[in-house]
């Protein structure tokens, strides 16, 4: 059985099996969870497992596990050797055409003794007798002779591996309340951060898929925001080394990142050049293929760096200190809905005020800045989205979504364009590059300047948008302080002090 590290067919109610028929070839069969037969199959002629979707030569497979699994890899799961055994001597008159088996399962782990499963009732028949074999199976299930079985194998085996993926939850960082004090609470979201960094940190050393870097990154960013944006949490001399530290993993994994991107969507490039020039572009590929493994080739140093280590080691042993009864931060004891609350609708006045200032005289930096706003307030939203309604959270985030994507689309073209100038440079110093492909870099380069004007266009209507009059009525009936009581107060209200636009912000 084979799936994504987060499961991402499970979670879908999907299970992709690759079944070995011998000789080192097999079937790769995705199946819905429970269902009698395969929904797709395909031949696997190679004796590696299949990794990727786009490995796949069937249309119609690749086609059915793209969107299921995207851009991840497929893991083994779990391994099941399956007997189908004949039934001679069963009680019951079976019809013509229809098939009688006892399915034994043994689960093949690793390392140690196979385990033997449940054995199971197979009723098979084939399709012109459907109806017939649908009638003696609801027949013996009336007589109690047989009984329904409501896990499916792949589960079954799944459970005797230890490898059923936990219930998602229902928040985004557990146990947090609204009323909850925010150095104890901003904890808790660092600990479920550091958790899922570490848990990433292996695929990223093995290369399994982009993806570990991408969550890595993303818990480190959110990290950054939570030590940046929850100002007053704690002592700013006790989260100095670490806030350098998280500084410093976004600086290394960023090159990396950058360079996985532009190889998953190199395809994408070509397509925007004229036909006759899309294979000149190959070159680019290959100056991308051999950046990205020396990136990776560094980034796997920095992991092994003494300095990671100590990150790790100290990192999670202030995550777990107790919390101080007389806190000296000055926001440590107040209820982390308002701290929050309160830093989100400073930085949402912050892009709202935008709006009406930005046009196409407007330097690069400042939408960068604006961007970089936009996400602190995304991960911000995130951490107090338990505490509010769906609904009402609902169109606040779709109003942040939409200006971020307006702005993300200006900040690619823009780092698209220095990535190229860049390769453009390298390329023309290589004598072996033909001027057919420089042309195409050249082209695409031209390409990304026009696609940045006309994203930098679209900006202006966006700010107005999410800071119209509407949007800013929700953003301040949610986020405008309102004074709670914290967890770990005397029960008296706790108002934290004002603070200004001014402050120095950690990023």
């Amino acid at each position: 059985m084979l799936d994504t590290f987060d499961r991402r067919l499970f979670r879908r109610g999907q299970v992709c099996v690759l079944q070995r028929t011998g000789k080192g070839r097999g079937e790769l069969q995705l199946w819905a969870a429970g269902a009698a037969r395969a929904r797709r199959s395909a031949i696997w002629a190679s004796t590696a497992m299949p990794r990727f979707a786009w490995d796949l030569d069937d249309t119609d497979l690749r086609s059915e596990l793209t969107p299921l699994i995207d851009v991840r890899a497929l893991l083994p799961q779990c391994r099941l050797r399956r007997a189908f055994l004949t039934i001679p001597d069963f009680p019951e008159a079976v019809p013509d055409g229809v098939r009688l088996f006892r399915v034994r399962s043994t689960w093949i782990p690793e390392t140690g003794r196979p385990r033997l499963l449940a054995e199971r009732l197979a009723v098979c028949w084939d399709a012109p007798d459907d109806k017939l074999g649908r009638h003696f199976v609801n027949e013996l299930l009336e007589r109690g002779l047989i009984a329904p079985i409501t896990e499916d194998i792949w589960q079954a085996a799944l459970a005797a591996a230890g490898r059923l993926p936990p219930a998602e939850a229902s928040g985004s960082y557990p146990g947090l309340a609204p009323e909850l004090r925010t150095d104890v609470a901003a904890r808790r979201v660092l600990a479920a951060l550091f958790d899922l960094l570490t848990t990433n940190e292996s695929g990223i050393v093995g290369a399994v898929d982009s993806e570990f870097l991408h969550d890595f990154r993303v818990a480190v960013r959110r990290s950054r925001v939570v030590l940046g944006q929850l100002k007053g949490a704690f002592p700013e001399r006790s989260v100095a080394r670490h806030v350098r530290d998280l500084a410093w993993l976004g600086e290394i994994t960023g090159p990396v990142r950058d360079l996985d991107v532009y190889l998953l969507h190199f395809e994408d490039l070509q397509q925007q050049l004229p036909s006759e020039l899309r294979e000149d572009l190959v070159p680019l590929r290959t100056l991308l293929a051999r950046e990205a493994a020396a990136a990776h080739a560094a980034l796997v140093r920095s992991l092994g760096s003494s300095r990671y280590r100590r990150f790790k080691a100290e990192w999670p042993q202030w995550l777990a200190r107790g919390a101080p009864r007389r806190p000296t931060a000055p926001n440590a004891l107040a209820p982390i809905a308002s701290v929050a609350g309160r830093r989100i609708w400073t930085l949402y006045r912050r892009v709202a005020k935008a709006a009406g200032t930005v046009d196409e005289t407007t330097p690069s930096e400042r939408i960068h800045e604006l961007r970089k706003s936009c996400k602190k307030l995304r991960y911000l939203l995130e951490v107090v989205q338990p505490f509010h309604a769906k609904d009402r959270m609902r169109r606040p985030i779709k109003a942040l979504k939409l200006l971020q994507d307006h702005l993300g689309a200006f900040q690619d073209a823009e780092v698209q364009r220095e990535y190229l100038r860049g390769w453009f440079a390298q390329l023309r110093q290589d004598g072996e590059i033909s001027s057919p492909t420089l042309l195409a870099v050249g082209m695409l380069f031209g390409r990304f300047e026009q696609l940045q004007a006309a994203r930098r266009a679209e900006i202006p209507e966006a700010l107005r948008h999410f800071a119209r009059k509407e949007e800013r009525a929700r953003f301040k009936t949610l986020f405008k302080e309102q004074p709670t009581a914290a967890v770990g107060t005397t029960g008296r209200t706790h108002r934290a002090p004002a603070r200004t636009e001014k402050e120095g912000e950690t990023e």
